[in-house]
């Protein structure tokens, strides 16, 4: 199913018709979900492995050249399919899940609560507002953190209007709950800096200037500035460039405070040749003023210098 994904997201983004290039991927989530209804024995944890899409990041490595709008947009289409044609089996699928009881940390356990926050994940594509009391419910009732988290990942990624309002309440509480706790303060961070939604640099901006986040931390910094530009693909990659700008602002920033954690985190930018000639330019612009910036670390130098190597090379 994830190579017959793979293949299904790659000929939409080239421009072939939804329907028809998902309709075997349909039938083939459909032929998993079927199993799984009539068989509550079968392995659950190979169920939601079998039953999740490609992470964009794998869809963009194995591109040759890699459009990452074009690829972000013909994920979130599929998903769309999969949910629409299959609410039904992925909501008997949730409901036949026990979501309470005493949390335990064992694999039957842990492959149950994989499965059921990937079932709620395609049910919020196919109707978000319907489906975001549950998620509300399922955030502020939680006794774990798995739960919790995926529970606010969906509403903080969702695109409604009113299902952002429940997001920014949750997003409230969790830090009001868990500010005592810098390492799930992190995770907080991190959520927000992975959503791919419009505005995404300026909301990570902003979030530089919550009184949580340090600059000097490393992990504040991995789980804010790093999660946005190494794994929110939209915000990062933007046609305008405005992402490889700032990766290069807190680069230069970093090095003179922590260059081991500066040079660890301008990767994204020596990933250039993956992406598209106008993004390639962009990248490239940056990774040179980083090079011409006064007093560089001899960690931050090597690393620029072999990407601008290749550059001039």
């Amino acid at each position: 199913a994830q190579v017959l994904a793979s293949q299904v997201i790659e000929s939409i983004q080239n421009g072939a018709d939804l329907a028809d290039a998902s309709d075997r991927l349909c039938d083939a989530y459909a032929s998993i979900l079927d199993s799984a209804l009539r068989d509550s024995g079968l392995d659950r944890a190979m169920l939601a492995h079998l039953l999740s899409l490609p992470l964009l990041g794998t869809l963009i490595e194995q591109a040759d050249v890699a459009d990452v709008q074009a690829i972000y947009e013909a994920r979130k289409s599929v998903v769309s399919r999969l949910a629409d044609s299959l609410r039904e089996k992925f909501g008997k699928l949730f409901e036949s899940i026990p979501a309470t009881g005493e949390y335990r940390a064992d694999a039957v356990s842990i492959a149950n609560r994989a499965l059921r926050n990937l079932c709620l994940h395609y049910l919020m594509q196919g109707d978000e507002v319907h489906w975001s009391a549950i998620v509300n419910k399922q955030y502020y009732e939680a006794n774990n953190m798995t739960d919790q988290l995926a529970a606010l990942r969906l509403l903080v990624n969702a695109e409604s209007e009113k299902v952002s309002e429940l997001a920014g309440q949750a997003l409230a509480d969790f830090y009001q709950r868990w500010q005592q706790e810098p390492l799930v303060v992190d995770q907080w961070f991190g959520v927000q800096a992975m959503a791919q939604k419009p505005g995404a640099l300026s909301r990570v901006k902003a979030l530089m200037d919550h009184p949580a986040f340090e600059f000097k931390n490393p992990n504040k910094v991995r789980s804010l500035i790093g999660a946005f530009c190494g794994q929110n693909f939209t915000g990062f990659h933007d046609e305008s460039g405005d992402g490889y700008e700032f990766l290069a602002d807190q680069v230069i920033a970093l090095d003179a405070l922590n260059p081991q954690v500066a040079s660890r985190l301008l990767t994204p930018l020596t990933r250039w040749k993956k992406f598209d000639s106008k993004r390639q330019a962009l990248m490239q612009a940056q990774l040179l003023r980083i090079k011409a910036a006064p007093d560089l670390s001899k960690d931050v130098f090597e690393i620029v210098e072999k990407s601008t190597v290749q550059i001039t090379g």
